[in-house]
């Protein structure tokens, strides 16, 4: 969030379309702090902050914030969308591609998503890129460790506990916290063969997991397989 501070007291001026990648919900935290003591924009009971968090847009859900978009703002002042996104169809990118290309006046789209390289090259051109480092909270990250530091049985323990839950947000925070706990290992100049090859296979299974109906057990498992093991 640091780039988005920085960027907006540099030139005071905001784009019309930001991606912010990262963990969803902990860049949200930090967006709103930047609404509310950069921007000195409050949020609280403004007709014109719209905040939804979607596990999946489609394009009917598109279609709504279209209609929302075109609405003129209550104070005649800044219309801001809050889009947290789970995954997104080709249809939904396509249509706020459309929003995109002709924003009006005052309107600004912030969408917080996990990968900026899921979406199409046609609307990444039309967004502002925001990496937020630094997002994984130490529970985040001490979950990846503690996967890595555990023998393969207990990592099948937690696996079988997602699985069963069929959520794939947490699947998708595990192998994110992991990938910053080896990310931090070559960050260490670790460059073993193995610890590359784990987050290749980190970034596929990533993908898998975005199908529309993945097995989570299945990835998680063979995750579990080839993950080294970085306990004493």
């Amino acid at each position: 969030m640091e780039q988005l501070t920085s960027l907006y007291k540099k030139n005071k001026f905001l784009h019309h379309a930001y991606a912010l990648e990262g963990e969803r919900h902990v860049v949200l935290e930090e967006l709103k702090n930047f609404f509310e003591k950069t921007l000195e924009y409050s949020i609280q009971a403004n007709p014109d902050y719209h905040e939804k968090d979607y596990e999946t847009l489609g394009i009917d859900e598109a279609r709504e914030l279209g209609k929302l978009e075109l609405k003129k703002s209550f104070s005649n002042s800044r219309k801001v969308f809050v889009l947290l996104i789970g995954e997104i169809t080709r249809e939904a990118q396509n249509a706020l591609l459309k929003m995109f290309e002709e924003p009006n006046a005052g309107t600004h789209f912030f969408v917080i998503l996990r990968s900026f390289e899921s979406l199409l090259p046609t609307l990444r051109s039309r967004m502002q890129y925001i990496q937020c480092t630094g997002v994984y909270s130490n529970e985040v990250g001490g979950v990846g460790q503690d996967f890595l530091n555990s023998s393969l049985k207990d990592r099948f323990s937690i696996v079988n506990d997602i699985a069963e839950s069929k959520d794939k947000n947490e699947a998708e925070k595990l192998l994110n916290s992991i990938e910053a706990v080896l990310s931090k290992e070559i960050g260490r100049k670790n460059y073993s063969k193995e610890i590359v090859f784990a987050l290749d296979e980190l970034a596929l299974a990533r993908d898998y997991l975005r199908d529309r109906s993945p097995s989570i057990k299945m990835i998680l498992e063979h995750v579990s397989g080839i993950l080294p093991h970085l306990g004493a």
